[in-house]
């Protein structure tokens, strides 16, 4: 008996620091994709908005949705919705807040004002759509209306931030996405539970609401 615990004693020492590696590698691998959330109970301002402050949680880039149709004033655009998993709500203030459906040109559309002269807002835990019509005319003036389209087979989406004190824009959240055959018509994509988990197709059309 003693001699067996000898050999145990013996073969941890050497296989501990071994153990050890396997143990933080699984920790890093759990973690390293889980976005950075500003602490909920913090107002979210130019100097904590960081990664993951929204999350763009479903978009469609083919086709026409006769619900989403509805619900965009008779448009038939492609569009993407932003979610916002903090407790507070955030402001997309004018000249600050970028989106693209490239990644390597961040800067393709500054968010502007709203037709009434005020800032768009993503209220906390909840939505805003963004239409996508590659047109200057907006056909649906209670959204924001962006320049650039949704490619329906391979592409991007991303929002990007800009500090006063940085000329350099920061990720707040971006996907790329790919459809050999293109995406299905009609069909949204989106993540479940609301800004989490990979991009998935959604059973159901849900612009401004739940996944």
């Amino acid at each position: 008996m003693q001699l067996h615990l000898s050999i145990f004693f013996y073969l941890m020492k050497f296989m501990f620091p071994f153990l050890a590696v396997v143990v933080l590698c699984s920790a890093c691998t759990k973690y390293r994709n889980q976005a950075s959330i500003p602490d909920n109970n913090t107002v979210p301002t130019n100097g904590n908005i960081v990664f993951g402050s929204l999350r763009i949680n479903e978009f469609i880039c083919k086709g026409v949705n006769t619900k989403a149709q509805t619900y965009f004033q008779g448009s038939d655009a492609k569009w993407f919705e932003l979610y916002n998993p903090t407790n507070n709500n955030i402001t997309l203030e004018s000249g600050h807040w970028f989106i693209t459906d490239s990644l390597e040109e961040a800067n393709k559309f500054s968010i502007p004002q709203n037709p009434s002269g005020n800032q768009w807002t993503v209220p906390a835990k909840g939505f805003l759509a963004i239409m996508c019509l590659k047109t200057t005319s907006i056909p649906c003036p209670s959204k924001i209306n962006s320049t650039f389209s949704l490619s329906s087979t391979e592409g991007a989406i991303g929002i990007f931030y800009k500090p006063d004190s940085l000329s350099a824009l920061i990720a707040i959240d971006t996907i790329r996405y790919s459809f050999p055959s293109g995406a299905l018509s009609g069909i949204s994509y989106g993540r479940i539970p609301n800004g989490e988990g990979p991009i998935i197709q959604l059973t159901d059309v849900s612009p401004e609401a739940s996944n």
